[in-house]
């Protein structure tokens, strides 16, 4: 019987380094492997606007190779690694896949599979740690890998080296947390890895090249579509992002915004709502703002995500809820005509209008819809569009 497999993506946008992790999966797995993405709705996990919307990257995706293109809630999709992972591995749970596709620059399943012991199983001690650490305003990133270092000799000396480079390179840091995920949810499912191949996640271009490499020569489509997936150029013609205006909503957000209401965002603690409010009278301009938000304990990327939190109202309450045993609806993007799910449990997926009825009086997944929404909402105002629908899970899916 066919094997079913999960790629977790972003398509941001999709290049040929995806297509080979696509065909390296069915190669693995054998080609009449069912494979879903798990994939962000129209924002990043950095938290940013993505180059094309949901709708987009589903027809691309779905040309390349993918059956089944499911939408990873942008209420979760947009935080930190460990929310990002457990949501999606939570999801995948629920459907009864049995194998999850990831890259890493490293991929030594023993290591990674100690590194991920050492964390679950000495959570109190590396907890009480980190907290230390962090408390002297050291980043997240530094933090674990200062721990890790200080624990090194608990690891075989093959090992080793191996264990301390999963914990420089982003993949490598996401497929510990998917690990990790896997583990604590007590999951049966199997990873799959696939090595990033060339310069992966540079910033240059290279043969198989990074995403955000892509996304720095957006404006060079000739440069850029050597890396792309052919006859995609229609979509890049459509619309462009326009921070200006984005940066311009989060600064009115943030000055209107109650203290109150900023305390409950996900991501803000210590007090930091009242550094916001404080500085956001001040400026106007988003980027000497930023800039002088930015301390060594808050970069980019964390109020990123706050910004991007309070514009949509994602509260510390519903992120908590990811980790009770909740049953996530997620929505049906898009699929092929031919695609065979007879092996998913697709008893929480939304394909078509009298699906939303599952979740009339379930509180939590109403809220995620919301927050769809309006995620949809924001994108065609920075896009300068109406493509979204803006009651999102009404929406028809896209067949391929």
């Amino acid at each position: 019987m066919n094997k079913t497999c999960a790629i977790i993506c972003e398509y941001n946008p999709m290049h040929t380094g995806h297509i080979y992790q696509i065909e390296q999966t069915k190669k693995i797995l054998g080609e009449n492997t069912l494979i879903l993405g798990l994939m962000s709705g129209n924002f990043s996990e950095r938290s940013e606007p993505c180059v094309l919307n949901k709708l987009d990257r589903t027809q691309i995706a779905l040309n390349c190779g993918l059956d089944l293109i499911l939408n990873f809630p942008t209420a979760f999709c947009t935080q930190n690694a460990e929310v990002f992972s457990l949501c999606a591995v939570k999801i995948l749970n629920d459907l009864k896949v049995e194998y999850l596709s990831f890259g890493m620059e490293t991929p030594n399943l023993d290591a990674l599979n100690l590194l991920c012991d050492f964390l679950i199983f000495n959570e109190n001690s590396f907890k009480n740690r980190l907290k230390q650490l962090l408390k002297s305003g050291k980043s997240y990133n530094f933090c674990i890998n200062l721990i890790v270092n200080e624990n090194l000799s608990k690891f075989p000396s093959e090992l080793q080296k191996d264990i301390k480079q999963i914990l420089t390179r982003p993949n490598n840091i996401l497929a510990l947390e998917y690990l990790k995920a896997i583990k604590l949810t007590k999951s049966k499912i199997k990873p799959i890895i696939i090595k990033r191949e060339d310069n992966y996640n540079s910033n240059t271009l290279a043969t198989f090249t990074s995403s955000s490499s892509i996304r720095n020569n957006i404006n060079n489509f000739d440069q850029i579509k050597k890396y792309l997936p052919t006859n995609c150029e229609q979509y890049f013609n459509k619309y462009s992002v326009n921070l200006k205006i984005y940066e311009n909503l989060i600064m009115f957000n943030l000055k209107t915004a109650k203290l109150k209401e900023l305390k409950q965002i996900y991501g803000i603690s210590e007090g930091l709502e009242n550094r916001i409010k404080n500085l956001a009278k001040n400026y106007v301009n988003f980027n000497e703002f930023f800039t002088t938000l930015k301390t060594k304990r808050y970069k980019n990327s964390r109020l990123n995500s706050i910004f991007l939190n309070s514009l949509l109202n994602i509260q510390n309450s519903l992120v908590l809820k990811l980790y009770k045993n909740q049953h996530i609806y997620v929505k049906v993007l898009g699929m092929k005509k031919n695609a065979n799910l007879k092996k998913l449990n697709t008893k929480h997926l939304i394909f078509r209008k009298k699906d939303v009825k599952n979740i009339k009086n379930n509180a939590f997944n109403q809220k995620i819809m919301e927050i769809e929404n309006k995620s949809n909402a924001l994108y065609n105002i920075i896009t300068g569009t109406n493509t979204l629908s803006e009651t999102d899970y009404y929406t028809k899916l896209i067949l391929v």
